[in-house]
């Protein structure tokens, strides 16, 4: 038997198991012992994240369940999903949200609004700077549909490139003067 799965009503005297406020109060404690396991759970995870493998985070992540979390991703993706999952979930459905979740999986994110491009309500683009293959398209997809507002549709998803570029530019310049002479 494990602590997390005790339940108060089970370890006190038989006598008071039927009133009524004891077993009411009962079950407000068991809530809240519940929600202390899971703060020192997710309190003993966070600062062990950097030194968890692949398959640990994969565990956490399922246990949490985090819609949008990829279990194809790489390490450092994972971790980052991880850590900033309470913030992602604290502004679901918002486009910072999706941002935040396709950022953590694939770096630079840029959200284009239906107002932006003549598009309908509630529909909007992605712009990333990824590679796309069929397996990202889906992965990206998923953590779209982890993050977004239920009645939000995302029309496309499009890569951008990013590049610096030296340019160099010339020009002369000519002075002529008319002198008129009478």
């Amino acid at each position: 038997m494990y602590i997390q799965d005790t339940k108060l009503i089970d370890i006190i005297p038989v006598f008071m198991r039927d009133d009524q406020t004891v077993r009411g109060l009962c079950a407000a404690a068991d809530a809240m012992f519940k929600q202390l396991i899971n703060a020192v759970h997710i309190a003993w995870w966070r600062k062990y994240i950097d030194e968890l493998n692949a398959d640990q985070l994969d565990d956490i992540a399922k246990q949490i369940g985090i819609s949008w979390y990829d279990d194809a991703a790489d390490i450092l993706s994972k971790r980052s999903v991880l850590k900033n999952y309470e913030n992602v979930l604290a502004i679901s459905g918002t486009p910072d949200a999706v941002k935040f979740a396709v950022k953590d999986l694939f770096g630079e994110v840029e959200i284009i609004e239906w107002p932006e491009y003549g598009g309908e309500p509630y529909h909007f683009k992605l712009l990333v700077n990824a590679k796309l293959t069929e397996d990202n398209t889906r992965r990206f997809s998923s953590a779209v549909a982890g993050a977004k507002n239920v009645r939000s549709i995302m029309d496309s998803l499009e890569t951008m490139r990013k590049s610096s570029v030296t340019v160099y530019a010339g020009g002369a310049f000519t002075n002529t003067y008319i002198c008129e002479t009478k």
